[in-house]
């Protein structure tokens, strides 16, 4: 008698492989298995796994659940598959204590960042209009680097346009580097802020004709250079913005809404 997936209640056929969840006696076929399975079987190891993070496993918990929550399984089978899937995260944070205050502290930490690089001041000069320079914190840096494979180029209408668009990429993702190195440095702004650039054409013989000439996609790096500061505006205290992530820890310290709507709200947010 052919044995039946326990999700879809179909016959898992001969060709067909069965498939079972870390510590469930349930058999899945490989169709209803991929749906959620092995991100299931991810956060079974993560359980006993001491350099687990949290936001990894939630990412996981929150995938697989919705992949169940919008299978078409029968409504006793999902609600059979939700239960597991809120007893392994239960387990999850049991086995890791320190998981709760990780992900919170974690994404009011992220908030408050992102809030800072927003308000950071940067400017290729050495000074601010209305603002004072109280500390300097020295020289920092940020860099990115892209490849362009050469047929961009020379099979393009569109070089001029493809060329710009890896500088805007790579210089956007350098100054993000630079503000959190300052924010990280306790800084507020960054001063005397240039850019260095580098191309790099790399080329070298063919491992099976030396006399054949291999030409490598292009590379091209970029650093953001400037000096960290911290400023403040004259005859007036520089505002800060409040972290509306905190609104939402004391929700969830209330029991208000759950650990994965308080993710949701990060994500969102952020």
């Amino acid at each position: 008698m052919a044995e039946k997936c326990f999700a879809c209640k179909k016959n898992i056929g001969f060709l067909d492989s069965r498939r079972s969840i870390v510590g469930s006696e349930h058999m899945l076929c490989t169709r209803c298995f991929s749906k959620f399975g092995p991100r299931v079987n991810i956060m079974q190891n993560m359980v006993t796994q001491e350099n687990a993070t949290p936001l990894e496993f939630m990412d996981h918990y929150v995938v697989a659940k919705n992949s169940i929550e919008e299978g078409d399984f029968e409504p006793d089978v999902r609600d059979d598959l939700l239960k597991d899937l809120e007893q392994l995260k239960e387990k999850a944070f049991s086995a890791h204590p320190g998981w709760m205050e990780e992900v919170v502290d974690g994404a009011i930490q992220d908030a408050e960042m992102q809030d800072a690089l927003s308000d950071m001041l940067i400017t290729s000069g050495f000074n601010f209009d209305g603002y004072t320079i109280t500390k300097y914190s020295g020289y920092i840096s940020g860099d990115d680097a892209i490849t362009i494979p050469r047929n961009d180029f020379f099979d393009s209408n569109n070089v001029a346009d493809n060329l710009c668009a890896a500088f805007v990429k790579i210089r956007r993702q350098a100054l993000k580097e630079l503000k959190e190195a300052a924010y990280n440095l306790g800084c507020n702004a960054v001063i005397g802020v240039d850019f260095d650039y580098v191309v790099i054409e790399p080329q070298h013989n063919s491992a099976l004709n030396a006399t054949v000439t291999v030409y490598e996609p292009y590379v091209i790096a970029v650093t953001a250079n400037g000096n960290a500061v911290v400023i403040e505006k004259d005859g007036e205290e520089i505002s800060t913005h409040a972290n509306p992530l905190r609104e939402y820890k004391a929700l969830l310290d209330e029991g208000v809404i759950t650990l994965e709507e308080f993710i949701a709200k990060k994500k969102e947010l952020l």
